[in-house]
């Protein structure tokens, strides 16, 4: 099995009640971007749409090969080490690192450290995949 081509990762932190200021407060660290629900947000290819939910992310720099485990170490590195906080977070709103994961050939894979899943199971922290297939 080869090394995955490239993998993308952001912590997202996603409710109808979310308000970005209280969650940059408690996280310690700024977002990449922010969303309150009912507010006009722009996609990237500049449509203009009303965000259903909010939401606060942080993104990692992209990588290639891929890293998970460095892009979760970048994306919560410098934020709140208090377990209390991330576990009040993941009751009341949606958090997850979203991944993607994107093949250069049809078997590539990777491996998640032990580390990573501890980091992310003691703060609550859900993993959601998407997986690119090679073109």
């Amino acid at each position: 099995m080869g090394e995955i081509y490239k993998t993308a990762a952001s912590l997202r932190i996603m409710g109808d009640e979310l308000d970005p200021e209280k969650i940059t407060e408690l996280i310690g660290k700024a977002p990449s971007s922010v969303r309150k629900k009912g507010a006009p947000f722009n996609t990237p290819n500049g449509k203009q749409l009303i965000a259903r939910t909010g939401s606060w992310s942080i993104s990692a720099e992209t990588k290639s090969p891929g890293d998970i485990d460095s892009q979760v170490t970048e994306i919560l590195e410098g934020t709140t080490s208090n377990m209390a906080v991330w576990l009040e977070l993941s009751k009341k709103f949606k958090v997850e690192i979203f991944g993607g994961f994107f093949l250069g050939d049809y078997n590539e894979g990777l491996t998640i450290s032990s580390k990573t899943m501890l980091l992310l199971g003691e703060r609550g922290i859900q993993l959601d995949m998407d997986i690119y297939g090679a073109n």
